[in-house]
């Protein structure tokens, strides 16, 4: 898994931020969207734990936190948001659903097959004491009249 930062925040965190917490915010975004509740900016903060309007949020966030390491683990981070953004994949209110696995292990062999497809040139080491080759031409009519 590799932790570099490189999504931008939806909640507005300081910088880029992992994959896994890109992952856990669109969840809580997508679950937020369909209950129409505006969630308030830097939700992972503690002042949201005791906040009674919020702390579902708040737990919410770290539980698909939780659930995205775990994913993140057995899959490329790339193919977790392709998967994630799927048309078949657009009910899904949580990491934990089955579909989103299914989803990213196709796209997962479907990279593997294109990599293994993929063609390797392989080049012809010659080496600095040979002559060109000795262009093969084709007889025709004109060459006789020399």
């Amino acid at each position: 898994m590799s932790n570099k930062k490189r999504y931008k925040s939806i909640f507005g965190a300081k910088g880029l931020i992992t994959a896994p917490n890109y992952l856990a915010e669109l969840i809580i975004q997508k679950r937020a969207d369909l209950k129409g509740i505006k969630i308030p900016p830097r939700i992972w903060g503690p002042q949201y734990k005791k906040d009674i309007r919020y702390k579902y949020w708040h737990n919410a966030y770290f539980s698909e936190l939780n659930h995205a390491h775990a994913l993140c683990k057995d899959f490329d981070a790339t193919l977790l948001i392709t998967a994630f953004n799927d048309f078949e994949c657009k009910p899904i209110l949580t990491l934990k659903n089955a579909k989103l696995t299914r989803i990213a292990n196709q796209l997962k062999q479907k990279k593997e097959l294109a990599e293994s497809i993929k063609e390797k040139n392989v080049l012809n080491v010659v080496s600095a004491d040979t002559t060109p080759r000795k262009k093969q031409g084709k007889k025709n009519k004109l060459g006789k009249l020399k």
